[in-house]
């Protein structure tokens, strides 16, 4: 069995049709949220609507929301489900088994993400969407290489990782951007929205930029482009290694 094979088997299983509404719900939020701000949000542009929408529904939710869905499930929903032992028996080697899982989440959540930006971006810009969304298109799949690859690592590494992926996005990452000093650089997201170049309306108030004059944060475009490139070549780098020396075994799944 070649990599690409590999690959293409593990696009199909998250293509399947149950997979796939779940996928479409998750990414049904950002244009829902699009919607609320056209009507409910007129004192803004409508490119600042669009930028929060995107920084906090595309963003913060879809990508991160769908990255921990696939990427958590890459090894451990095959320990879960009985099925890793079928899945060793492949005539193809770990690491390369493990990177095309990956890459199939990878391309999975960059599809659907960007179809929930241009969604946004339609109901929000109308005919002028393609001026703002270019930029996203981009960058969307950047970030869903950084998450997946991470949430991979943790598939490789833990029997649940989906525990300590929520713990991480929401216990962490949802309000980590607001503490003073450098703490932020400690979320993935900061780097994200860097690259992005969007910052949700509400994260504009006069205690943000207050907290930003005392102890400002600065996270050059360069900087961001290192800290995902490194991220991800380390977290594949584990995953894979975790991968292709550890024992799995199927085990039930309990709550």
């Amino acid at each position: 069995m070649t990599f690409f094979e590999m690959f293409s088997w593990s696009l199909v299983e998250m293509w399947r049709p149950r997979r796939v509404w779940l996928h479409s719900i998750i990414s049904a939020v950002g244009p829902a949220f699009a919607i609320l701000m056209r009507f409910l949000a007129d004192g803004f542009a409508a490119e600042q609507r669009y930028s929060t929408v995107a920084s906090l529904s595309v963003y913060s939710f879809t990508l991160v929301i769908l990255g921990i869905v696939l990427g958590t499930g890459i090894i451990a929903s095959d320990v879960t489900g009985k099925t890793v032992q079928y899945l060793l028996t492949r005539p193809i080697s770990r690491p390369a088994l493990f990177l095309a899982k990956w890459l199939a989440a990878a391309v999975t959540v960059s599809i659907f993400t960007s179809v929930s930006a241009l969604l946004c971006a339609c109901i929000l810009l109308g005919p002028d969407f393609l001026r703002v969304l270019e930029r996203d298109l981009f960058i969307i799949p950047v970030a869903a290489v950084a998450y997946t690859s991470v949430f991979a690592a943790l598939s490789s590494l833990l029997t649940r990782p989906v525990l300590l992926a929520v713990a991480y996005t929401i216990g962490l990452e949802s309000w980590i951007w607001a503490v003073p000093g450098d703490f932020a650089k400690l979320s993935l997201m900061s780097y994200v929205r860097v690259l992005s170049g969007h910052e949700a309306v509400g994260e504009q108030n006069e205690l943000n930029e207050l907290l930003r004059a005392l102890n400002p944060l600065v996270i050059t475009e360069s900087a961001a482009w290192n800290t995902i490139l490194v991220v991800t070549v380390i977290s594949l780098a584990v995953g894979a290694a975790v991968f292709a020396t550890g024992q799995y075994i199927p085990r039930e799944e309990t709550v």
